[in-house]
């Protein structure tokens, strides 16, 4: 229904009862039960002239992702996938200035019965530099925000119930929580194919990288000295508390 009523067409455009029976496939009694009920919950509102408009709740119910809570193991085997995701990531994003050094869970998952549901998975990423290899024609690297971006998105693309935390350090992670993955230390979870290609040509001339030793809060927005990320102790500030 809302891909068709934002073509601003006149007549695909009208929202009334028969558009609403036929984007639902509904009878015209279902359709009328619809309507009243989008009408109570601030969904659409009447126009004047005998169709209705919808409103921007409308959209934002429309466009929303639709978490289905999984069970205890069910959000198990999705962290072994989040963990290879992220053993791939820093192995195999080359122009990444940034690498997943570890990775926290936390909330529900921590506690509670074992046939619980879980409607939210709460992960937390502690991050650091890549270093640049010692090549003779340096790697190009995207944007520190660019590379953050992607990281974030890859992780997320895999269960709508993921949020993912960008912290600086274990204190700000939420108690509490278990440590599921560490560059290095935890195995990658079976192959998954190949990942999603986040790195594609950049629209922007990418910035190089921050030389081995740089300040990693450097250039990030906000940025405040003395913060620690990963057993190099780079410093880094929170470029994100929820993702």
């Amino acid at each position: 229904m809302l891909e068709r009523i934002r073509t601003h067409e006149p007549d695909r455009a009208c929202v009334n009862t028969r558009t609403i029976a036929q984007d639902f496939c509904l009878d015209a009694a279902a359709s009328g039960t619809l309507l009243r009920a989008f009408m109570a919950s601030g969904l659409l509102y009447p126009d004047g002239d005998g169709r209705y408009e919808a409103t921007d709740r409308f959209r934002e119910y429309a466009l929303a992702d639709i978490a289905v809570p999984l069970s205890r193991l069910q959000a198990r085997d999705l962290i072994n996938t989040v963990c290879g995701v992220a053993a791939r990531i820093n192995a195999e994003w080359q122009r990444s200035p940034l690498l997943i050094d570890t990775i926290m869970a936390s909330g529900s998952y921590m506690g509670g019965a074992k046939d619980d549901l879980l409607s939210e998975l709460p992960l937390w990423l502690m991050l650091r530099f890549r270093r640049q290899p010692p090549t003779r024609n340096p790697i190009h690297w995207q944007s520190q925000e660019e590379a953050l971006d992607h990281i974030k998105a890859a992780i997320k693309a895999l269960s709508p119930i993921i949020v993912v935390n960008i912290v600086s350090d274990s204190e700000k992670v939420q108690r509490p929580f278990r440590v599921v993955f560490q560059q290095g230390v935890t195995p990658a979870a079976p192959a998954l194919g190949r990942l999603r290609d986040w790195e594609a040509p950049l629209s922007q001339r990418p910035v190089a990288g921050p030389a081995p030793g740089r300040n990693v809060s450097a250039g990030l927005p906000g940025s405040q000295p003395g913060r620690a990320v990963g057993r190099d102790k780079s410093t880094w500030d929170d470029v994100s508390k929820r993702g």
